[in-house]
Order: C-alpha cells, then sequence, then structure tokens
C-alpha cells in the first residue's frame, strides 16, 4: 500500500514491492467476566468486541494482515490476511467471544504476544482493547514501547455501564502511558465508535492513513 498516496486520494494505492515485515497489526481483545457491565446488548463488553472488530476490519481492509488473540474456552490466536476470506474468520472469532475469568493479563501479555524482548519478528504494532487498566500492566506496555514496538490501548470506561471505577487512578494511568507513547483511546457508552476511532491515532492508522478514508 502506498499510504501517503492513499491518504490523498481517499483510495487504495498499491506499491510494487512487500510491505515490511513490520506493518503486521497484533490485537489483543481482554474482557474478564469480573469487570463486565450493563445491561446486555448495550454492555462494556459488546462495545469492546465492536471496537475491536472494528479496528482489525480496518487494517485488513488497509491490506495489513491482522493476528488475533480473543479469550474463547481459553486464549485462542488466529491470524488473518487481507481480503473477504479473512475479514470472514475475522467475524466468526468475534461471534465466539464471551466474558472469561479473569487473568493477569500484566503478567501473562508477552507470553500470550509470543515475544521475548529479543527478536519482535512480524510483531510490530500492538493494539490492546481492555475493560480496565492497572499498574501492573501499565508497567509491561511501558517495557514494550522501550523495546521499539508501536503499542496502542482502547480502554472502554465501566463506569459509564455503571461499573464502579476508581476514575482518578484510570486517568493517572492513561497519563503515564500517553507521556511514554503508549497511544491511549477510551470510549464510553453511547459513543459513535467510527467518530471515536476516525479522531484517535494508532497503528491501525499508518502513515497518514486514516480510519475515515476506508471504511
Amino acid at each position: 500500500i502506498h499510504w501517503k498516496a492513499t491518504a490523498r486520494t481517499g483510495t487504495l494505492m498499491l506499491r510494487e514491492m512487500d510491505e515490511p515485515a513490520g506493518s503486521d497489526v497484533t490485537l489483543l481483545l481482554d474482557v474478564p467476566s469480573s469487570l463486565a457491565a450493563g445491561t446486555a446488548p448495550d454492555t462494556n463488553v459488546e462495545l469492546a468486541v465492536e471496537a475491536a472488530g472494528s479496528i482489525a476490519d480496518f487494517a485488513l481492509r488497509a491490506g495489513r494482515t491482522v493476528t488475533m488473540l480473543l479469550p474463547q474456552d481459553e486464549w485462542r490466536r488466529s491470524r488473518h490476511n487481507p481480503g473477504v476470506e479473512g475479514r470472514t474468520l475475522l467475524l466468526d472469532g468475534l461471534a465466539r467471544v464471551a466474558p472469561h475469568k479473569a487473568t493477569r493479563l500484566g503478567s501473562s501479555l508477552r507470553t500470550l504476544l509470543g515475544y521475548d524482548g529479543r527478536r519482535p519478528g512480524r510483531l510490530h504494532a500492538i493494539v490492546l482493547v481492555v475493560l480496565a487498566l492497572d499498574r501492573e500492566l501499565e508497567y509491561v506496555l511501558l517495557r514494550l514501547r522501550d523495546e521499539g514496538l508501536q503499542v496502542s490501548v482502547v480502554h472502554v470506561d465501566g463506569a459509564t455501564f455503571g461499573a464502579r471505577a476508581a476514575a482518578g487512578e484510570t486517568e493517572h494511568l492513561v497519563a503515564v502511558l500517553e507521556a511514554a507513547g503508549v497511544r491511549t483511546l477510551g470510549l464510553r457508552r453511547g459513543d459513535d465508535l467510527d467518530a471515536v476511532l476516525t479522531l484517535g491515532s494508532a497503528p491501525w492508522q499508518h502513515d497518514g492513513l486514516s480510519y475515515a478514508s476506508v471504511r
């Protein structure tokens, strides 16, 4: 994809060369049942799933390969290539997502990503869609950023769905992450998802390619 030409024309433009290995997006969706809030279908879990699907679909439409880490009976990894088949399999995987038993995401994130801090391979841009932030996760994300990975977090605000939340703590964590170059985006109940993602700045908006231009 010729990203700058795409942004200028609003039409996907192709280069006569392969994308670099780092063009992949790895997206992890974490929806522990202990943090679920709201009344179906208007829940923070549904909003998180919708956000993950929208971001992954955008990346596929933009010609990027997407690796999804989704909670089902256990964590399930799937790799999706651009095209109709990749998008269809993506939707099938998202349809199977359900709130899962809470795990300490911060302590298990590197294992889930398959990253040891030395050889990122195709692991370049990481997007987490989560229902909560904590200091342990913050620490791991900051380390990943220091190691040269592009890291973004989409946080669904459970308080807007009726959950109890320490707003001040979340705001502090977001400020620390942003200051370190970990891009964060907050979603609240009733938000226009397309509008919020269009205004955001994250790995799925690559080299000037906006979310809006491919929607």
